[in-house]
């Protein structure tokens, strides 16, 4: 919790991370940057969207329920770890980290 974090998040989500870090004195050891998760790679999230829409993803699983199971939005997160990490790498804002 007292790490430097780079966030990527939109702006209402954003503004509840800064005041909960806030509370621990944290809001130095942070930046927070609004950015639509569609932005990284619309075709992605799209075909991910297909998928999950033509075929049951839950179907014979341990735990049907599981997020990377019934959500597409989910995974494409997860699909867009990498972009985060180069976005952050390339990111001026981020220099100080």
């Amino acid at each position: 919790m007292q790490n430097n974090f780079i966030i990527y998040t939109n702006e209402d989500i954003g503004l509840e991370i800064y005041a909960m870090r806030s509370l621990c004195g944290l809001e130095s050891k942070m930046i927070i940057i609004h950015k639509d998760l569609e932005s990284f790679d619309t075709n992605a999230l799209d075909s991910i969207r297909k998928v999950f829409k033509e075929y049951n993803q839950a179907a014979d699983r341990f735990d049907p329920e599981h997020p990377p199971h019934t959500s597409p939005e989910y995974n494409y997160l997860m699909y867009c770890k990498s972009f985060f990490v180069c976005d952050a790498l390339d990111n001026p804002l981020t220099k100080p980290y």
